[in-house]
């Protein structure tokens, strides 16, 4: 991803726009293939030594120049020595030692004679002890990109850039698919991202995500998340995104939709699971038969235009009956009051809930269920940091 120096665009009527790069341009390319095969070559060298490239380079004033190296950089792997800290240390009391014993009237004086201690030049001894510093650390390995891939990756960043300072951020899909739809919610799930206002109509589908500005909660860490989650929009057909931003103390509007052209560097979504719901899936349908559960991957309607992504689906195999499971945890809060207050409208749903007890402990969640408990008692379970089969299997009988 680009840092936020990194990050280029323009303000135009209230609208920041981004500054696409043009995949087919001529010197975009050059560009690319000039820095492509520079970071080819890149395997053992330092990384200060790369910036020294750099700094060679026939394109390093064009204004994407540092952007597209950062994306380069982030396709290494380095490696560092594991032992430099016990050696850097050992070489700091050593020379800690030498000045104690001897008076020295320069500078220059001690690091001759501590030279001289350790057998080697001071630049060497130097460049071995910060040899775990980002500028020193070794290229290991480079993950080869195609020119033109790069530059799609480049302007993706740009959007994850912004979007990192957005308050609220609103997608509609047009004639999605059942499949499509899955997926993205499957995404925002996986992103651990806080949805509202969802509709659904005549094949369009909308709805808002609380930005990392709005959200209480690590600001950073939530900002990243979204960020991540929307490289999963290109894979669709027809949408569109608009964000409300608040750049250099100025509120303004993001627009993107399909038309620009813009493409993911992620694999599409395939069958990917995390591994603390494989874990659950595994040892749970091992252990409670008939019942069996998997990782659910449908949209469940709750009444008129209002939805819900259950993480599971539980099905007891001898008489039918289905349930849907749907987690919550800290950051949820808004969706798990408008979900507990949705769900006493529906005694009869299948519909069951998790929630983790830190969000339990709220306040405002706890005077809801205490209120309400008698009947939500057949609703709602709590865990710690991922419910186990054994608690689940109690709730479902």
């Amino acid at each position: 991803m680009l840092t936020k120096e990194l990050v280029r665009y323009r303000f135009v009527g209230g609208k920041a726009l981004p500054c696409f790069l043009d995949p087919d341009d001529t010197q975009v390319n050059s560009l690319s293939e000039e820095l492509l095969s520079l970071f080819e070559n890149s395997r053992g060298k330092q990384v200060k030594e790369i910036k020294e490239a750099l700094d060679q380079c026939s394109t390093k004033l064009h204004p994407a120049f540092q952007g597209l190296a950062k994306l380069f950089f982030d396709r290494c792997t380095y490696v560092a020595d594991e032992s430099i800290e016990t050696e850097r240390w050992q070489r700091i009391l050593e020379a800690q030692t030498l000045r104690r014993e001897q008076l020295f009237h320069t500078r220059e004086a001690f690091q001759e004679t501590l030279s001289g201690v350790w057998g080697k030049s001071l630049g060497e001894i130097q460049e071995k002890l910060y040899g775990d510093l980002p500028d020193f650390q070794r290229v290991e390995n480079f993950e080869k990109v195609e020119p033109k891939a790069l530059v799609h990756r480049y302007n993706c960043a740009l959007v994850q850039g912004l979007v990192l300072f957005a308050t609220r951020l609103r997608v509609s899909v047009e004639h999605a698919s059942l499949v499509e739809r899955r997926n993205l919610f499957r995404a925002i799930k996986f992103h651990r991202l806080v949805v509202g206002n969802f509709t659904s109509d005549e094949g369009r589908l909308s709805f808002e995500l609380e930005g990392p500005l709005s959200v209480m909660m690590s600001t950073q860490a939530y900002g990243f998340r979204m960020a991540n989650f929307f490289p999963h929009l290109p894979f669709l057909e027809e949408w569109r995104m608009e964000a409300c931003l608040k750049l250099k103390n100025r509120e303004c509007r993001l627009e993107l939709t399909h038309r620009q052209g813009l493409r993911s560097h992620y694999r599409e979504w395939g069958g990917y699971v995390p591994e603390e719901f494989e874990q659950f899936v595994s040892s749970f349908n091992e252990r409670y038969f008939p019942w069996q559960v998997r990782w659910s991957d449908q949209l469940v309607h709750l009444e008129k235009q209002d939805f819900c992504f259950p993480d599971f689906t539980f099905t007891h195999l001898e008489n039918g009956r289905t349930f849907y499971f749907e987690l919550f945890h800290r950051w949820h809060k808004g969706n798990l009051i408008k979900r507990l207050n949705t769900i006493q409208k529906l005694p009869s749903h299948p519909l069951r809930i998790g929630v983790c007890q830190s969000l339990y402990k709220q306040d405002s969640i706890r005077t809801i269920i205490e209120k309400n408990g008698q009947f939500l008692d057949k609703f709602l379970v709590t865990f710690r940091e991922f419910p186990t089969p054994k608690l689940v299997n109690s709730f479902l009988i």
